[in-house]
């Protein structure tokens, strides 16, 4: 199904209503589109006696519906999700009302200055072209997608627990998702130069460092950091020159190995992580989270199609995006 909750969608799209709207009337005027004009401005969707326009379900949709493609605009079920998303956020923030959950003045103020900051300002320069924080119907629209998410924190985490016997299950079924491959920490010194690689190598049996011997020899570009080339995972695919290095103990250098392309290399090992299935009680953490947010979004499902089924719902004139994908051609245009 096309239809469950997304905030970040909504939250972005409510600030393109915001500010997007302004702007794209301004890109209208100049392209000679006035998009007051391309809406039916009688109700198309009745939400439990309220209606809303065209306008309202495409502002809504506003930063979706410009990313899409051509092809998307007379796509039935793209106009589906839209249109769901749309009753979806009406639905919740209905429900938050009349529960009469409140966004306290102290929490709005911490959100408008999260969006104050150097990062949260950017962020609104890119989803709404301004910087401006103070406009009333952003806040309103804030504050509203506040109320909604403290609802479905409430609908989704209430009398949420994870038995042991579900860890266990998941656990047990899920073996492969916590076997840990073989890994080994590697330096090598590679050069093309046979003699220069043979210096290298006389270099490490008189006690160098092998870091200092690969700054001074190798001509990999990893030679600045003394050849680390990081942790490999046993048949990771590299190539088969790496080999040998699994068999090294920690802290020996190979012998010179040829390259099966050109060049010659010595390795280090320098650390290794056994491989092999992670323990329950390694896993554990990772497993009771993954259990609470699958169990969250199976309630928060639930609690929507109940919102549905007790909502009277009802397209009550026919609409498509076409008008819409003449506004956006001549935006792009």
């Amino acid at each position: 199904m096309f239809r469950y909750f997304s905030f970040l969608f909504i939250f972005i799209s409510l600030f393109i209503s915001v500010y997007g709207c302004e702007k794209s009337n301004d890109l209208a005027v100049d392209e000679k589109i006035n998009v007051e004009d391309m809406y039916v401005d009688t109700p198309v969707l009745m939400i439990s006696n309220k209606g809303y326009t065209e306008k309202d379900i495409y502002e809504f949709n506003k930063l979706t519906i410009n990313e899409m493609d051509e092809a998307s605009y007379s796509n039935a079920e793209v106009l589906k999700f839209l249109v769901d998303k749309f009753v979806e956020y009406n639905l919740l923030l209905n429900e938050a009302s009349r529960l009469e959950i409140v966004f306290f003045d102290t929490e709005l103020d911490r959100s408008l200055n999260s969006l104050r900051t150097a990062k949260g300002a950017y962020d609104l320069k890119i989803g709404t072209d301004s910087y401006y924080t103070d406009n009333i119907d952003m806040i309103k629209d804030i504050n509203n997608m506040s109320k909604i998410e403290m609802l479905i924190s409430k609908v989704s985490e209430d009398n949420l627990t994870v038995t042991e016997n579900e860890i266990l299950a998941y656990y047990n079924s899920n073996r492969k998702q916590f076997t840990n491959p073989y890994k080994v920490h590697v330096s090598h010194i590679y050069s093309a130069d046979l003699v220069k690689i043979e210096k290298a190598y006389a270099e490490l049996q008189k006690g160098f460092a092998f870091s200092e011997v690969a700054e001074r020899f190798s001509d990999s570009p990893d030679a600045v950091d003394g050849g680390d080339l990081g942790f490999i995972e046993k048949d990771s695919n590299v190539s088969d020159i790496f080999d040998s290095v699994f068999k090294l103990k920690v802290n020996k250098y190979s012998k010179v190995l040829k390259s099966e392309t050109n060049g010659y290399h010595i390795f280090y090992v320098s650390e290794f992580k056994p491989g092999g299935i992670q323990r329950l009680t390694a896993a554990k953490a990772e497993i009771i989270e993954f259990i609470k947010q699958k169990k969250k979004q199976d309630k928060l499902e639930v609690y929507i199609d109940e919102l549905y089924e007790k909502a009277d719902i009802k397209i009550v004139n026919d609409f498509n995006l076409d008008n819409y994908s003449k506004y956006i051609k001549s935006r792009k245009n």
